[in-house]
């Protein structure tokens, strides 16, 4: 068993606690819908994919192309939200970027202000230090603002964090995790969000994550956008050899049903 000064533990095998409570979750809104029947029902499915590319050559030899979706159910009470993202980069006819993110998440609203959300997120970025980072997140939503043209939710509660860096050595991170979300809607197609959350590990002292992320759409036509993305990553205790910031920004169009 090897430990590093992260207290990292190779062979640590990961826990699906919050991955139990995510399915309870969908349990309990299969069996909430005989009492939901008896009002209107909201059913609604909306998909957006996201694609980036960019190719310089001559004095500069650099190929990046960005995939990205997010499809969102939402049945009455229930939001279902699937998101997936993927960045490849080549420069000088070697890889420099291959990062791959998923997630799944569902979110119950209580009430009109208040609600309770599990969800799920893998992440893989060999060029950050890490073959896989899997979180397992379960807390609670407050919608803070929700008008016409302005909402703002935080969220709060834990996460459980298992990561496998490229040396081999596996951690479970037990953290808290306190989120903000505001989008601004200029109109019905174009926006402006922004994304922060700070996660600080409870076991690890003293380390903590913060990841956020801005992104502006504006409408070229009924179904198409153009997306400018900015993300920042900043972990405080990086695997032996890395950095402790990631950027990544992307501009590209967005497709929208």
């Amino acid at each position: 068993m090897m430990t590093s000064h992260l207290g990292v533990v190779t062979g640590a095998r990961p826990a699906g606690v919050l991955s139990l409570a995510l399915l309870g979750m969908l349990g309990l809104a299969l069996s909430a819908t005989p009492a939901l029947a008896q009002k209107p029902s909201v059913k609604r499915t909306n998909w957006q994919a996201d694609l980036g590319y960019v190719s310089a050559t001559g004095n500069t030899d650099v190929t990046t192309v960005s995939i990205g979706d997010k499809i969102v159910r939402t049945v009455d009470a229930w939001t279902f939200t699937q998101t997936g993202a993927y960045i490849y980069g080549r420069t000088k006819g070697k890889e420099s970027a291959n990062q791959l993110r998923l997630g799944v998440r569902a979110d119950a609203a209580f009430n009109g202000s208040v609600g309770a959300f599990a969800a799920v997120a893998y992440e893989r970025n060999v060029y950050a230090g890490f073959n896989l980072r899997y979180d397992e997140l379960l807390g609670i939503q407050w919608r803070a603002i929700r008008t016409a043209h302005d909402s703002l939710t935080v969220d709060g509660g834990g996460v459980l964090t298992v990561q496998e860096n490229t040396l081999g050595e596996r951690a479970q991170l037990p953290a808290a995790r306190t989120a903000v979300s505001y989008k601004h809607a200029f109109s019905s197609k174009a926006t402006v969000q922004h994304v922060s959350e700070v996660i600080p590990d409870v076991k690890a002292g003293g380390h903590f994550r913060v990841n956020s992320e801005t992104a502006m759409v504006a409408p070229l036509s009924e179904h198409m956008s153009l997306k400018v993305r900015l993300a920042t990553r900043f972990n405080s205790a990086p695997p032996t050899g890395f950095g402790t910031t990631d950027r990544v920004f992307t501009a590209g169009v967005q497709f929208a049903y």
